[in-house]
């Protein structure tokens, strides 16, 4: 009798710890999914953030540049402006 019970406890123990399982292994997949999704999302972000970083980069660049150059040239108006005077 005891065996019996005991079996019988058995398999519903088991079929319970096998639809816990199922139901992990579907989040498990589910959540794969979203995590593909996200990350995909991302790198678009991403690289649209380097494109930005890229550009800013090269206005910086040219903007030290313009700098360089209009000191000249305020440095040049200025000797001519004491030539004058």
């Amino acid at each position: 009798m005891k065996k019996i019970i005991y079996k019988k406890l058995a398999s519903v123990t088991f079929e319970s710890l096998d639809m816990r399982f199922k139901r992990i292994e579907q989040f498990i997949v589910e959540f794969d999914l979203f995590k593909d999704q996200v990350l995909s999302r991302l790198d678009w972000l991403i690289n649209q953030y380097k494109k930005f970083d890229e550009e800013h980069m090269v206005l910086t660049s040219r903007y030290s540049d313009a700098q360089v150059r209009l000191d000249g040239h305020e440095k040049r108006i200025g000797i001519l402006e004491q030539k004058t005077s």
